[in-house]
């Protein structure tokens, strides 16, 4: 795969023996053609389902049959790699080791003298190539670090479990500093955004200011009057979502009730058995393919008449090629496994506490999670809120434009990022500052337990 090596006669792993580098070696992507031949080999020979059961609604029962069909043929005849090959490799790309891991990433820098360094973070199924629509717009603006996370594309597998979002947070930051940016902001989504709310936390003497698409939030923490009346309301509002919020917003809560309940059947399989999966994923590609189709129609603003009206045959492809060719759909869905909790031994990996630093939040209405801004605020310090008419979970293909516009935006007009980058880091422990609605809960809830206490005694 890699410029300048012998090329490989299979399909190779993320994993190889280049001697480690804490200083950038630069890297061209190259795929040899035996593992082009035996990709088209296999695709020759695919063996679909009969198809003798068709759901009343296309996509009902998981990926469509007949979709699946028409773009594996597209993939076999029609689809050219070498020339997506090319479009990676327009933008410059680079390896070096980062605590023992050689970590793959895309460093375009900025000939604007006042540009500021900004981390882009992708999550799963993407990739890097998720940003080449955004990439020579941004850089008017920032120096962009785009990184394969930690076992995704072409950076090394870590080789040991408990590479958990939060660790890639921890190395993702060492990637930054390695590379001279002591201070930086950032952007994400998916796993992106998971790994952002991680270092916006753990790590905000460097990153110190956030852009999310995909912003998770957690319940406050603590047992303090002011954390209890937080809890009550965090959960409350999601509870009485229709009483309590707007119609778009409950039906946002509405819609993430849908997803936990007929969508995210992936999570438990990919955070309890990521190895049963991959067997078979590592050796389809039909079958990587099928996995991953499914969730670009699902979450993307596509509908059932055009599957692929948001994002192209192509670039479902160019991403589905990249973990073929890399072998690394295994070591990408064990995030999920040393994430998400669902395995005994296995913490909650997705960072609680408030996010402190300056953070954009934009809304996209086919995204999974669109998180009431009511809530959001109890767990990031919001400072510019986006709601979009088109687009779904993967922004920078599906509205590269509306994506770009927002984050340019917010870190050179909405924040005064010099003074940002200056600013002191926050505690892990930072709370959001109370407001008006704090103070209507807590003085109740005060009273009463004054109230208890002087009738005990």
């Amino acid at each position: 795969f890699f410029s300048g090596r012998k090329p490989p006669t299979a399909i190779m792993s993320t994993t190889t023996k280049e001697q480690p580098a804490r200083s950038p070696s630069p890297f061209q992507i190259h795929v040899a053609d035996e593992v082009l031949k035996d990709l088209q080999e296999r695709l020759a020979r695919a063996r679909f389902s009969p198809g003798k059961h068709t759901p009343e609604t296309p996509w009902k029962q998981g990926t469509d049959r007949d979709t699946l069909v028409e773009l594996v043929a597209y993939w076999r005849t029609q689809y050219d790699w070498r020339a997506h090959e090319r479009t990676l490799n327009a933008f410059p790309h680079f390896k070096m080791t980062v605590d023992g891991l050689n970590m793959h990433f895309i460093h375009k820098q900025s000939s604007n003298p006042n540009a500021k360094p900004l981390l882009m973070v992708h999550g799963w199924p993407g990739s890097v190539f998720e940003f080449y629509k955004v990439i020579e717009d941004l850089a008017h603006d920032f120096h962009l670090v785009i990184p394969s996370l930690p076992g995704y594309g072409w950076s090394e597998a870590p080789k040991d479990e408990g590479t958990s979002a939060t660790e890639c947070a921890r190395i993702l930051n060492a990637l930054m500093l390695q590379l001279g940016y002591k201070q930086y902001v950032a952007q994400g989504g998916d796993w992106g955004g998971i790994i952002l709310r991680a270092l916006g936390v753990n790590h905000n003497e460097n990153c110190k200011a956030m852009h999310s698409n995909f912003p998770i939030c957690m319940a406050p923490t603590g047992l303090s009057p002011l954390a209890i009346t937080r809890k009550i309301r965090f959960f409350g509002t999601l509870a009485l979502a229709p009483l309590v919020l707007s119609k778009q917003e409950a039906k946002a809560v509405k819609d993430l009730q849908l997803f936990l309940k007929e969508g995210a059947a992936y999570q438990a399989i990919q955070g309890t058995r990521p190895q049963t999966l991959s067997g078979g994923l590592c050796d389809s590609p039909v079958g990587l393919l099928c996995w991953i189709l499914e969730k670009f129609y699902a979450w993307s603003d596509s509908s059932v008449e055009d599957p692929f009206s948001s994002i192209s045959r192509d670039e479902i492809l160019t991403d589905v090629m990249i973990y073929w060719v890399t072998n690394s759909i295994e070591s990408s869905v064990r995030l999920y496994y040393e994430s998400l909790a669902l395995t005994a031994g296995k913490p909650l990996a997705l960072t609680p506490g408030y996010v402190a630093i300056p953070t954009a939040v934009a809304i996209f209405p086919k995204e999974l999670i669109r998180v009431p801004r009511p809530v959001a605020k109890l767990s990031y310090n919001i400072k510019q809120w986006s709601e979009f008419q088109q687009g779904g979970h993967f922004a920078a293909l599906e509205q590269p434009a509306a994506l770009v516009e927002d984050v340019t935006r917010f870190f050179t007009k909405t924040l005064d990022l010099s003074t940002v980058l200056a600013a002191p880091a926050h505690a892990p422990n930072t709370a959001a500052p109370m407001d008006r609605v704090d103070w209507m809960l807590l003085v109740p809830f005060v009273a009463f337990i004054v109230y208890m206490i002087m009738r005990w005694f």
